[in-house]
């Protein structure tokens, strides 16, 4: 049994629980599995209770026992700001009772100054140490499986920018949202994170700007191939507020970057520089890209 945040059918918080026994919901025949939304006006009411106890399949001599425990989770779910409160296994012992086994709570990163005593508890040696110095400087971080590293600002545009490179032929090193307000702190962060990633062989920079200005990002991108001695290839893809400063900054910066304000061929670029970098270092050629 668990409550999460949101629900996509519902667009509430939603309890998912089903009678039959087993660790893995997946496995289970989806009749078996149910779903009660709560909504967040009105909270978790007596009908919710009875509708999540009576699918339970539960001995009529337990529904008490599992109403308050149905009624101690949404507690813990809405008091800890979760996004994930999930009790698995609960078990039914031979004299009948509830037990639970094990528990599992996700509380919401952005809820981490309401909740001192819990955001204590993180323990950052359990994290890649990237994503711990992105989240200093307001990164968003997510390392994957890829060689071409990406610094975007927007979530969506970096999900659109990571689709883009899939489908020129190459695989994002990472998820990188340097967000709508990036100054030059932020940019240089995320120059060192990219140039420090072994895994990472191109470097795709896809800035849209509003707030954020062209000639500000190419301050930060320039600033870090200076003092971290980049060597990696570097596509950038700038278009907006203060585009043709950015141009006269790069041009004059004397490093040898590829720019351009169309997002498709900054890709097909950073796919096929990456490809000529990954092919070098597996014939164990040196080359420079300066």
């Amino acid at each position: 049994m668990c409550i999460r945040d949101r629900d996509r059918t519902a667009g509430h918080p939603c309890f998912l629980y089903s009678p039959r026994g087993g660790v893995n919901i997946e496995e289970i025949d989806k009749k078996f599995i149910f779903r009660t939304p709560i909504d967040v006006i009105a909270g978790l009411t007596t009908k919710n209770i009875e509708e999540i106890v009576n699918n339970l399949n539960l001995p009529k001599e337990l529904h008490p026992t599992a109403a308050k425990l149905v009624e101690g989770t949404y507690k813990c779910f809405i008091d800890n700001d979760a996004t994930l409160v999930e009790i698995n296994p609960l078990a039914l012992t031979p004299d009948k009772r509830l037990l639970v086994c094990d528990t599992k709570i996700n509380v919401d990163d952005n809820a981490k100054l309401r909740r001192p005593r819990i955001a204590a508890l993180e323990d950052d040696s359990q994290k890649d140490p990237k994503e711990i110095e992105a989240g200093k400087v307001d990164l968003n971080y997510i390392a994957l499986d890829g060689n071409i590293g990406c610094m975007v600002n927007g979530a969506g545009l970096a999900m659109a920018t990571m689709d883009l490179i899939k489908l020129k032929g190459g695989n994002p090193a990472n998820f990188l949202d340097v967000g709508g307000g990036a100054g030059d702190d932020q940019v240089f962060t995320a120059m060192k994170i990219l140039n420090e990633d072994p895994h990472v062989e191109a470097i795709l920079v896809n800035i849209f700007t509003g707030i954020t200005r062209c000639d500000m990002i190419a301050l930060g991108v320039i600033r870090g191939c200076q003092q971290l001695h980049v060597h990696k290839p570097i596509v950038l893809r700038l278009k907006g507020t203060k585009i043709d400063e950015a141009k006269e900054i790069i041009s004059q910066s004397g490093f040898n970057m590829f720019l351009t304000e169309d997002l498709e061929e900054a890709a097909l670029r950073a796919v096929k520089m990456s490809h000529i970098v990954k092919m070098a270092r597996e014939a164990k050629i040196n080359i420079s890209l300066s």
